[in-house]
């Protein structure tokens, strides 16, 4: 040991890349902690405190006894992508509806980063799905379930005090609810599964494979960390209007790429479309992914109506 000393200190290069390596480890351990998500069983009629407070911390929470079977809809994802035929993708391509294929890279929520994924969007109606397909029940079953769930959490958050999403999904909100599956590549160096980003809606459920803590990872003051929930739970995100209107966090988060493939079902509820976007504060202005511009040139003027927002939304992460 005091030979090894006294040539740090005749070598303070080498003391510094051993520091420096030191730090790293140090970071790395840090990253590897799994942020536990807080269970919350939706079926209690006296959930929502417990609801608004995971909301109101981190931002999300682990969703329990919620519907939705997860073992079959992640079976019939994977059946969809791989048993539909390239060019049936290419003739199924959303091209920007919000319904049908994603082709790889066909998005990105930054400029520069490029996600190694494909996807289907689908919502409760106007669905372009493959002749035939064995999935579609299956899926649309998840829909419709998972858009029961997510009222429900609104019910319960209204219920415990957030009464300005009393009125908010009256209206179409159902039918302007989205699904969209994505099954990320294993790990290639230049790519990321989904960039930094904080959710647009209201409220986001994701049906995943690796739920326990795997790729969907949470910026908690600055350390990113994964994000783990009970088996079969689903994972909810407080989106950026529920920050707006509820005062809640809006996670920023992100979907790395690991050894192996992976399959998530992400499902997008929204206020109604006619809904006015509330007031934000300025770091709200500075931090949620709604108010940012993620195109190269974006209109100096924002639309004022949710659906207006979230149309001019999509088109800024669209990607050649």
């Amino acid at each position: 040991m005091a030979r090894l000393s006294r040539q740090l200190c005749n070598n303070p290069a080498l003391a510094a890349v051993i520091i420096n390596v030191m730090a790293a480890a140090i970071a790395s351990e840090e990253c590897g902690t799994p942020l536990a998500l807080s269970p919350v069983d939706i079926s209690r009629t006296d959930s929502g405190h417990a609801l608004l407070a995971a909301f109101r911390g981190v931002g999300a929470a682990a969703l329990v006894d919620h519907g939705v079977d997860v073992d079959a809809t992640l079976a019939a994802g994977r059946a969809l992508f791989e048993k539909t035929r390239a060019a049936t993708k290419r003739r199924l391509d959303a091209k920007g509806s919000q319904r049908g294929f994603l082709p790889r890279g066909a998005e990105a929520g930054a400029l520069g980063l490029r996600e190694a994924k494909e996807g289907f969007a689908f919502g409760a109606t106007g669905n372009r799905w493959p002749w035939r397909t064995s999935a579609r029940v299956v899926l649309e079953t998840a829909h419709a379930n998972l858009t029961r769930a997510a009222r429900r959490v609104v019910a319960l958050a209204v219920a415990a005090g957030a009464t300005r999403l009393e009125d908010c999904c009256a209206g179409d909100a159902t039918e302007e609810a989205l699904s969209r599956l994505f099954a990320y590549e294993a790990y290639e160096e230049g790519f990321t599964g989904s960039s930094p980003h904080t959710d647009w809606g209201l409220l986001t459920l994701v049906v995943a494979d690796d739920v326990a803590g795997g790729s969907l990872e949470f910026d908690d003051h600055g350390v990113w960390r994964k994000a783990s929930a009970p088996k079969n739970a689903l994972i909810a995100n407080a989106g950026d209007f529920m920050a707006l209107a509820a005062d809640t966090a809006s996670p920023f988060h992100r979907v790395v790429l690991g050894p192996e493939k992976r399959l998530s079902l992400v499902f997008f509820f929204y206020p109604d479309s006619k809904t006015p976007i509330p007031p934000a504060t300025e770091s709200q202005r500075r931090t949620l992914s709604l108010l940012q511009c993620q195109a190269e040139s974006c209109p100096a003027a924002r639309p004022d109506t949710f659906g207006a927002l979230i149309a001019s939304k999509w088109r800024e992460v669209s990607r050649s």
